[in-house]
């Protein structure tokens, strides 16, 4: 990336607010290129928030498989307990090695998004093509080996089902034109990917972590309580439970980020002036919010 690039992409990622980036390629006089500009700016930010949410399911994850794991203890020889941790042990191993995949893959979205923005800048040139065409290519091998593995119980060759297809509109800028029309329909298939497996990731988590927290009521909170006279520590330990409840309704953001992305890209695609960018920076601030030290 020349150095005239990278200040225009470092200027995205450092705004607070979609609307102000969006003012700012108004301004500027840039036609509707200008728009995916803005939008691979907000899709690095997506990337990165993405996988730390991987990150943190794998954690909540493991967390809920050791529950069962410490259930399931004093029913079991010392035969039976070390089959079963043998057992487990592996799933977790194929969890977290789905998980690697995932990242990789996001790491490669992220890097197309920065030939994105290059190939919808002024300053685009050849090579900001062929790098576009390139990880497009480079994003579909991955989702091909991704199709042939599972995760939470789902083939990602079903989840993989959810993609349509789309139509390009017309740009002044020729080159983005002629690389959406190519390569439109696979970083569609991508991004709905994306969407689909938040989606299942979310719904998993926030059953992990409803599993966790009965057991937490049930053997942290109830048992003080019902003593003669809870230890001190024991107001802060409800209040944090409580407050974690209600964090649930949050951990929708990523799965509501990915779906946004999807359809922001779809638009702008499309042809349309500004895709819902305002919309998609906020569900990306909900993430962020989610993951924040405390907010989990």
């Amino acid at each position: 990336m020349n150095r005239s690039s990278e200040r225009r992409v470092l200027c995205f990622l450092n705004l607070t607010g979609l609307v102000l980036a969006v003012a700012l390629v108004s301004g500027c006089g840039a036609a509707r290129a200008g728009r995916f500009e803005a939008f691979a700016a907000v899709g690095m930010k997506y990337t990165q928030a993405r996988n730390e949410f991987l990150r943190h399911s794998l954690d909540v994850n493991i967390e809920r498989d050791t529950l069962e794991l410490r259930k399931q203890h004093g029913a079991l020889d010392a035969a039976g307990r070390a089959r079963v941790l043998t057992e487990q042990d592996k799933i977790v191993q194929e969890r977290i090695a789905i998980l690697a995949d995932l990242e990789r893959h996001g790491a490669v979205m992220s890097q197309y998004f920065v030939a994105l923005a290059r190939l919808a800048s002024p300053q685009a040139d050849a090579n900001a093509a062929a790098a576009a065409a390139r990880l497009s290519g480079e994003l579909g091998g991955l989702t091909d080996a991704l199709a042939k593995k599972s995760i939470a119980g789902n083939p990602i060759s079903v989840l993989l089902g959810k993609a349509t297809g789309m139509a390009v509109g017309g740009f002044r800028n020729r080159a983005l034109e002629r690389h959406l029309k190519t390569h439109a329909s696979t970083v569609q298939r991508e991004l709905a990917l994306e969407e689909e497996l938040l989606r299942v990731l979310t719904e998993e988590m926030i059953a992990d972590r409803k599993t966790l927290q009965v057991n937490e009521r049930r053997t942290v909170l109830v048992p003080p309580f019902r003593a003669d006279a809870p230890p001190p520590e024991w107001d802060a330990e409800r209040k944090r439970f409580l407050l974690a409840e209600v964090d649930l309704t949050r951990a929708r953001a990523a799965q509501d980020a990915a779906r946004h992305l999807r359809m922001v890209f779809e638009s702008l695609a499309g042809g349309a002036e500004d895709g819902g960018l305002a919309a998609l920076q906020m569900a990306i601030d909900q993430v962020n919010q989610f993951l924040r030290p405390g907010g989990k």
